[in-house]
């Protein structure tokens, strides 16, 4: 089979099924909760505030303020919605795209994170932190209208983060960590055989009679492709902490790129003996697929200050330089050439206030609101998977200590996402040719609680 014809139809199940592979600094798939109670805050002042064992992912340099030993269990609880609502979307032959909305596509997630600290005397400390920094699962019913983009995604991380710590001066920590990440990958999506064939009559790629000859219609023998792939890579962080007086301190946390080299299979089912027959006719069979994905570094920058022994007030600006990856270039065993998809995106940025009611030593009360930017610069470029848009957190906490060692605490987050307009266009020669014009809008928004226990010994 010649390689164009080859990557014909199995390329764009590929490309579309990777570039969930996205990860952004709290957007996308990105998992900000990190730190259950922080949530309570939007994580303002994650870099700057060192409350608990949390520190080790947040600023490792901030395990310098921790006495002793602290340990600290989390999990979250992610409820997402996503709706679509369609707007006459077409076929690039130009018949309707048939099929409904998709219903709700958001699919609950538990996320859990723990972290351990200790300091040595005054001069150093060290930590370790386990969590999921990257993570979705979305699933839209099987005939919905944008099912060549996408049916089911789903995406699970795993980081595990040894850190140490040193005092330079006695305002001045520095801290480092390594981070070891897996990432496991199962994406699906319908593939329209008909759609396929007609287009390759038309192109004269394959004879006359051929749809005839195999039963193959536009949108009447959809298959299904799925890819696996997985993955493990390392990376690192760093973060100083000055404590420019006691009441005030100043974070800084910078966490640097992870490279992935994906490798998994293709795996691509035809509904009927006929579809089969021309499915390994045009060379959309399984087949062994790699991509190379670069995640981009982030850069935070804190500030933490006690107004009153009650009252504190935090925020934070964090950049990820998602204009580090340009493209995302796909490669298949057996000659085929590369395929490269263009995504253009920008550097994100996050910004967050929050601010801890603290009137005693038995409990706290916490809120926050976060403003969350989206790297897609447009709708033609925006992901069905995961339609992400700018959002706001508005979020609220409760601590409550039930003895001088134990700390329980409970946040929520209410995440509201503009409106993700999406406007893929079949043009010839790019990957989205052979899964329609689909054009509409996601209604967007997420739920979290969270839950923590936090001891020192």
């Amino acid at each position: 089979m010649p390689a164009p014809k080859r990557s014909f139809c199995s390329l764009a199940a590929i490309t579309a099924a990777l570039l969930a592979a996205e990860p952004v600094r709290a957007s996308f798939f990105q998992i900000a909760e990190s730190c259950p109670a922080e949530l309570g805050n939007a994580f303002a002042g994650g870099a700057a505030a060192a409350e608990d064992a949390c520190t080790v992912w947040f600023n490792p340099a901030g395990m310098m303020r921790l006495e002793g030993s602290r340990a600290l269990l989390g999990v979250h609880a992610i409820q997402p919605s996503i709706r679509y609502r369609d707007r006459e979307s077409t076929l690039f032959l130009g018949a309707p795209l048939t099929g409904g909305e998709g219903g709700d596509a958001g699919d609950e997630a538990f996320v859990p994170n723990a972290y351990l600290t200790h300091r040595f005397g005054d001069r150093w400390a060290v930590g370790l932190g386990v969590n999921a920094p990257f993570g979705l699962i979305t699933e839209y019913e099987p005939g919905w209208v944008g099912r060549y983009h996408a049916l089911r995604s789903d995406i699970e991380t795993l980081n595990v983060n040894p850190a140490a710590a040193v005092h330079v001066t006695p305002a001045l920590s520095l801290g480092f960590g390594l981070d070891y990440q897996t990432i496991d990958a199962e994406l699906s999506q319908a593939v329209d055989f008909g759609t396929a064939c007609v287009a390759g009559e038309a192109a004269g790629t394959l004879p006359r009679g051929t749809c005839a000859a195999f039963s193959q219609a536009p949108q009447a023998t959809d298959g299904v492709a799925v890819v696996e792939a997985d993955d493990d890579a390392f990376g690192y962080n760093a973060g100083l902490l000055w404590a420019a007086r006691d009441d005030f301190r100043l974070g800084l946390h910078y966490r640097s790129e992870i490279s992935y080299d994906l490798g998994g299979q293709l795996t691509v089912s035809a509904p009927d003996p006929a579809t089969a027959a021309f499915a390994e006719l045009i060379g959309a069979v399984d087949s062994p697929a790699r991509a190379a994905v670069d995640l981009p570094d982030s850069l935070s920058a804190s500030a933490f200050l006690q107004v009153t022994p009650a009252w504190a007030v935090m925020a934070d600006a964090s950049r990820t330089g998602w204009s580090s990856l340009p493209e995302l270039r796909i490669s298949l065993d057996g000659g085929a050439p590369d395929q490269v998809t263009t995504l253009d995106l920008e550097d994100s940025w996050r910004y967050a206030v929050g601010t801890r009611y603290a009137p005693g030593s038995r409990w706290a009360v916490r809120l926050g609101v976060a403003l969350d930017e989206t790297p897609v610069p447009d709708a033609r470029r925006r992901t069905l998977r995961l339609p992400d848009e700018d959002r706001v957190w508005y979020t609220v906490g409760l601590d409550v200590h039930p003895s001088e060692r134990l700390r329980i605490g409970i946040a929520y987050a209410l995440i509201e996402v503009d409106e993700a307009e999406v406007d893929k266009i079949a043009l010839p020669g790019t990957e989205d040719l052979l899964r329609g014009n689909v054009n509409g809008a996601f209604d967007f928004s997420v739920d979290v609680v969270s839950l923590q226990a936090s001891w020192s010994f």
